[in-house]
């Protein structure tokens, strides 16, 4: 059984990882925003594994920076994450959540609006810093919604 000790001293762990994670989140979304891909690589670990909806799973960080490449090069963003939940295993976090995203083709055309539902599985690397590990799109919107805009 724990002392009054330890959990006091588990319940700070958790509330500093989960703010932890809350500052990875936000500069998340300032480097999408930013349209900065470099700084958004740095979030993923270099065995991310990205889920696009109705597409095959996206494995390591090169191959995810490929694939979002051309997305930052046609559409500048306005990007908001919403967490509505964190689960704490140790060096692992589980965050559900929701996202919007407006991009606006640089060159010409209308925006685009897509929503939906986002899973994150935040690992916690040798330098404590938490890094994306899985990510889970589920967009509102059908993939081919970028077929003539990429």
């Amino acid at each position: 059984m724990k002392s009054s000790l330890e959990n006091i001293m588990s319940t700070d762990r958790t509330r500093n990882d989960i703010e932890a994670i809350d500052r990875r989140r936000e500069e998340w979304m300032a480097v999408v925003n930013a349209g900065d891909v470099e700084r958004y690589m740095s979030l993923f670990a270099d065995e991310i594994v990205w889920f696009p909806p109705e597409m095959q799973a996206i494995s390591g960080r090169e191959a995810v920076r490929v694939w979002l490449q051309p997305f930052f090069d046609r559409f500048d963003y306005q990007f908001t994450l919403s967490a509505l939940s964190n689960r704490l295993a140790g060096n692992w976090a589980i965050e559900r959540g929701t996202f919007t995203s407006r991009m606006t083709p640089k060159l010409s055309g209308e925006p685009m609006e897509l929503s939906g539902r986002y899973i994150v599985f935040w690992r916690r690397d040798q330098n404590k810093v938490w890094m994306i590990e899985r990510y889970v799109d589920e967009t509102n919107s059908a993939p081919h919604v970028f077929d003539n805009q990429l």
